[in-house]
């Protein structure tokens, strides 16, 4: 278990037992870089991201449980270091930033408040076309997430739809000068 000290805000990353010796330096790196793209009110959200062996799904998943948040996680698989959409690995882990786009539409009821107040824009978000193994609205409001700290060019009202969610409205607009600089992560390792 290491715990890095991103905008000064602790995150801790576990890589599972059995996938101890899957992982590299390079793919834990990819993470903290990725989690260096978010603002610090979405850090703070965060439950533990475990890295987790899996024998053939390459994705991820994630729970928020506000009565019990040490139930909370993010798991991605040890695999999604290997699919093309996380390639090269000095790119954003796709992965880690979709279910990341999960906890902070949980957190912040983001597709409920937009299906009820920007209708238009939820409408965008859900045409918006998810490949992903998992079907669902929330899907969408991932992807869009993800897109957005991924630096994909994310326009129109799916942007839109984003900056009017309640997890957007006290940090928006935001640009990417501060976000994508790279990460100078501190490691503590917990014995």
């Amino acid at each position: 278990m290491a715990i890095y000290q991103i905008h000064s805000i602790p995150i801790e990353i576990i890589v599972a037992r059995r996938a101890v010796d899957l992982v590299s330096e390079t793919q834990i790196t990819q993470l903290v870089q990725s989690l260096n793209r978010l603002p610090d009110e979405h850090l703070r959200r965060l439950p533990t991201i475990t890295i987790k062996y899996f024998a053939e799904y390459a994705g991820g998943g994630s729970r928020l449980d506000r009565d019990e948040p040490e139930n909370s996680f993010i798991r991605i698989s040890h695999r999604c270091f290997q699919s093309s959409w996380n390639q090269p690995l000095t790119e954003p882990n796709q992965t880690l930033l979709h279910e990341v786009g999960h906890i902070i539409d949980w957190t912040y009821g983001c597709m409920g408040y937009l299906r009820h107040n920007h209708r238009e824009e939820y409408r965008a978000l859900q045409a918006h076309p998810h490949s992903g193994r998992t079907q669902g609205a929330g899907e969408h409001y991932a992807d869009a997430y993800k897109d957005y700290f991924v630096g994909t060019l994310l326009r129109g009202l799916r942007y839109d739809a984003l900056m009017h969610s309640p997890a957007f409205r006290s940090i928006a607009p935001r640009t990417f000068d501060r976000l994508l600089e790279p990460a100078q992560p501190q490691e503590f390792i917990l014995q």
